[in-house]
């Protein structure tokens, strides 16, 4: 599904930016992988922001506090 992801993190939220998203990959598929904590690190995620052309993803987890 993914080639590569990175991570950055600033003081209000988290974010992922996916590449290499393939064209069968939908929102609700990021959702159930990103949104469990326990299988892959993610959370609550308040957006995804799916780029078919870029291939791309910008998935934002909601701010916790705490973090």
């Amino acid at each position: 599904m993914t080639e590569s992801a990175s991570t950055m993190t600033d003081e209000t939220n988290k974010q992922v930016l996916i590449s290499g998203v393939g064209s069968d990959c939908d929102e609700n598929s990021l959702r159930l992988l990103f949104c469990d904590k326990r299988l892959s690190g993610g959370g609550p995620i308040e957006t995804i922001l799916l780029d078919r052309s870029a291939k791309s993803a910008l998935i934002i987890f909601q701010s916790t506090s705490g973090d």
